[in-house]
């Protein structure tokens, strides 16, 4: 018992021999460095568990500048991690030092578990167990008293998307930080700035495009920030939105094709394949699973819907120029309405009669009003195809640049 109460006393005499304003400082060797010097003397009676205004009710105010490094997702694209950099600025009053005794110091570096501290934390409760990891820690003390701290973290967050915008949808994310001292009276601090950045560089998937900054908030957390990202689509639309718009195309331009060649149909076949083959590679490179079909799904799906029916029309139509028998009255009627009014110049193209047609049907008469009809049919369901694909293009295959303007 009397050797505890030795060690009390002991640690007690310690305390206060290395509290007197640093009376021991002139026992210093005059080689010793000035900042070591400087440092035993702001740090001796230095309290790390109080804050600078632990004896006043005045909040101590903390400017804040949140900096990011780098963005990394998941696989399923779901779990934003950030890697950012936190800068804290505040005033200590018991960190000032006389520039005259130390050789005109003005600033010294200290570490944070040295001095007072506020413990900052990203509180989103979306994902369990989202703590955050601090990697590197540093302080920098000026002679007013003003400190600076830069802290490396690494955090986990969720972020809300629509997939119907896929591949150039954008996240919404906020990030929420509060105090997390571990005393009540070291939790009393007040956001006067707040600065969010990021690097041109950050991620070269994704790019900063919006962010606003909320201070001393009431509730859970005192501090957010709302930002946006945007995807950066340049593989994804050489992948997918390109081949999309080139199989279309060719679906289009079949029409133009004789209905009687075989080429016009094995293209079509071609590329009703391609649509079915390129429709399951696209599901596959969803990042996951969304309320919002993607419109690029819808824009495949229609294409696909068209060359099927396309094929269907070049099957009736080369049926229809097989035929032996006479026209109706209803289709020789309407081939003299259309070839003899402005609805001509609408017909195109115009396929020719070949000579083993000639001698199947009874008469060139007769021969000509299929094959005209067939031409009208076509040039119908032509017009009608080129229309519905350019609503579909406006619609479910938008560009870039439309996405960045009207979200």
């Amino acid at each position: 018992m009397a050797s505890y109460t030795y060690i009390c006393i002991l640690a007690i005499f310690i305390k206060f021999s290395y509290c007197q304003d640093c009376a021991l400082e002139s026992l210093w060797p005059s080689e010793v460095p000035v900042e070591m010097r400087l440092k035993t003397k702001i740090l001796n009676c230095y309290d790390f568990t109080e804050s600078p205004n632990s004896n006043t009710t005045k909040r101590v105010e903390v400017e804040l500048a949140y900096i990011i490094q780098m963005l990394k997702f998941d696989d399923q694209e779901e779990v934003l991690t950030i890697y950012s950099w936190t800068i804290m600025e505040w005033e200590d009053a018991r960190l000032k030092w006389d520039l005259d005794k130390y050789k005109g110091i003005k600033t010294t570096v200290v570490n944070f578990y040295e001095i007072w501290t506020p413990e900052l934390k990203v509180k989103n409760y979306e994902i369990e167990d989202s703590e955050s990891f601090i990697t590197i820690y540093e302080c920098l003390a000026n002679n007013t008293g003003h400190v600076r701290c830069i802290q490396s973290i690494v955090h986990p967050l969720m972020c809300s998307s629509a997939m119907k915008d896929w591949p150039y949808d954008r996240k919404h994310c906020i990030l929420k930080i509060d105090d997390d001292s571990w005393s009540q009276s070291e939790a009393s601090i007040v956001f006067t700035k707040f600065k969010f950045l990021s690097f041109d560089d950050t991620y070269t998937a994704w790019r900063l495009i919006h962010s606003q900054e909320h201070l001393n908030l009431t509730g859970d957390y005192q501090a957010s920030v709302e930002f946006v990202l945007e995807r950066v689509a340049v593989g994804l639309e050489a992948a997918i939105v390109v081949p999309a718009f080139v199989i279309s195309v060719l679906t289009i331009i079949t029409f133009l094709l004789d209905v009687n060649a075989k080429v016009r149909l094995g293209i079509l076949c071609t590329s009703l394949f391609s649509h079915y083959l390129f429709l399951t590679e696209v599901n596959k490179s969803i990042p996951k699973h969304s309320v919002d079909a993607p419109k690029i799904l819808l824009f495949i799906t229609g294409s696909m819907a068209f060359t099927l029916l396309n094929i269907l029309l070049t099957l009736t139509l080369r049926y229809l120029c097989s035929r032996k028998s006479s026209p109706p009255v209803l289709i020789t009627s309407i081939n003299y309405l259309v070839h003899n009014g402005y609805g001509e110049y609408l017909v195109f193209p115009r396929w020719s009669v070949t000579i083993a047609n000639k001698t199947v049907l009874d008469s060139i008469t007769q021969q000509t009003e299929w094959f005209d009809f067939s031409n009208i049919i076509n040039s119908i369901v032509l017009i009608v195809s080129v229309i519905t694909y350019i609503v579909m293009y406006s619609i479910y295959l938008p560009h870039e640049d439309y996405i960045s303007t009207t979200n």
